[in-house]
């Protein structure tokens, strides 16, 4: 047998090429194992059935707000948050002198435009036209007054307020400083505070119609004091109809003095309790159909691209044990949120009068797609 002698520069060659050699090998180690986990977690990520699973929450489909133009003290209250009521059942009784001296006013100024325009023909007497003048000017001098003394500036502070709140708690929600409750609670009180904004500018504008129209009707007054022929005068007409609007006006706001449910449903929200003043920006009562319930699911736009209307999901409510349905996809808003900055999906679902799902509770939404973005 023959023996190779090797020389020492071939032995230190072959040394370092097994040095190299077991330095790949270990690489090779090394890195193999977190490359197959980042697989396996993307492979995850897109679900069985190629599905995305989101969260969700319940909500009513639609909220009905019962409101009053103007500011009154509650009587009493009849109903309380979570009963259920009938359409034109009563809800509250309210009680506002203001509003009793205007129909009062109202009537009074009616029945004088009445006689006046069925008067035989003869000019308007003296007394007679001294009472249109007086109650035109009260009622020109109490439209100023309420204007004077009304101001949204409040209402406008309340919502600067809750747009900072919802901003800097959606930024801590961001930062994992606050909870998705938090910042609910937060969007929940802004929308609050637009629609009690909302209100007080309508009831700027009611003020200053009814400004408008007393000004307009002291004009004619100033001008049928020199007429005295009441075949020729077209003024009896008009003041006659301005009269029945606004008597018909007064009535109904006399009437919204007892409440009652525009339809049948369950008491969510209310803001009025028996003494204390109500009305004027705020909803009194919040009525909603809790059997027709919706889940709101804020998604990516990459995923907003891949969701259809009509598109089946399933969803599954929290319980013991959890509950599984199918549902279609009923609305997608195009336009992202943009406070969240996301698009959000809303999926009616039936509750069909039980009480395992309740408005405000988290769910789950499959949307048999690909991976979010």
């Amino acid at each position: 047998m023959r023996v190779k002698i090797v020389g020492t520069k071939e032995a230190e060659a072959i040394a370092w090429g097994s040095v190299k050699a077991f330095m790949v090998l270990l690489m090779i180690w090394l890195v193999l194992p977190p490359i197959a986990q980042g697989v396996a977690a993307r492979a995850s990520s897109r679900g069985s059935g190629n599905a995305t699973t989101l969260p969700g929450r319940i909500r009513a489909a639609k909220i009905l707000h019962v409101t009053v133009d103007f500011s009154a003290r509650a009587v009493s209250v009849a109903v309380k948050a979570g009963d259920r009521v009938e359409a034109g059942q009563l809800l509250a009784v309210l009680e506002s002198p203001e509003v009793s001296d205007r129909l009062e006013n109202a009537q009074r100024r009616f029945q004088l435009a009445e006689q006046r325009l069925h008067a035989p023909n003869q000019g308007v007497s003296k007394l007679l036209w001294q009472e249109q003048h007086r109650n035109s000017l009260l009622r020109k001098q109490e439209a100023q007054t309420r204007i004077d003394e009304y101001s949204i500036a409040a209402a406008q502070s309340s919502v600067d307020r809750a747009e900072k709140e919802l901003a800097a708690m959606t930024k801590m929600v961001q930062q994992r400083l606050a909870t998705a409750q938090e910042l609910e609670s937060a969007r929940r009180q802004f929308e609050i505070e637009q629609a009690n904004f909302a209100n007080a500018k309508n009831s700027l504008v009611r003020l200053k119609q009814e400004l408008s129209a007393a000004d307009s009707q002291l004009k004619m007054v100033l001008i049928q004091k020199d007429n005295s022929d009441s075949t020729v005068n077209p003024s009896a007409r008009l003041d006659y109809e301005d009269a029945r609007t606004a008597m018909e006006a007064a009535a109904r706001q006399h009437a919204a003095l007892r409440v009652v449910a525009p339809q049948a449903g369950t008491i969510v929200a209310m803001s009025v309790e028996a003494g204390a003043i109500a009305g004027g920006w705020a909803p009194l009562f919040q009525i909603s159909d809790l059997n027709n319930l919706q889940v709101e699911v804020p998604v990516t736009a990459r995923v907003a691209q891949m969701i259809r209307t009509g598109s089946r999901v399933r969803i599954v409510i929290p319980g013991d044990p959890p509950r599984e349905m199918e549902a279609q996809v009923g609305d997608l808003q195009l336009v992202p949120d943009q406070l969240e900055l996301s698009h959000v999906v809303r999926i009616p679902i039936a509750s069909n009068g039980g009480s395992s799902i309740l408005v405000g509770m988290e769910c789950a939404v499959e949307f048999p797609h690909g991976g979010p973005a």
